[in-house]
């Protein structure tokens, strides 16, 4: 019986030490955002990821970095399409 409580001792610490794939891609695209390689699909996925990651998180660590990660996609989606479109409206301006 010991053993067995143990083991789920040991589990939960493993599953607290253990950082969320989708939050740390969901993380990486938003620094890539920030960095000036941020297209829009990548920060699109960086939303994507990020809100997965965050709603399979266990930790606060690890919930952090997901909202850093959102936070970064979502003010470069938004500098991402305002540049696509202010240089839209000015094509047809200069027509």
């Amino acid at each position: 019986m010991e053993n067995i409580q143990a083991n789920d001792k040991t589990k939960k610490v493993e599953e607290t030490k253990k950082m969320n794939a989708f939050i740390i891609v969901g993380f990486i695209l938003g620094i890539f955002a920030v960095l000036g390689s941020g297209r829009l699909v990548l920060t699109t996925l960086a939303i994507i990821f990020s809100v997965i990651g965050l709603r399979q998180s266990r930790t606060i660590k690890s919930k952090v970095f997901g909202i850093i990660g959102l936070i970064l996609g979502i003010i470069f989606t938004l500098v991402e399409l305002y540049f696509y479109f202010t240089s839209v409206a000015s094509s047809f301006i200069w027509e």
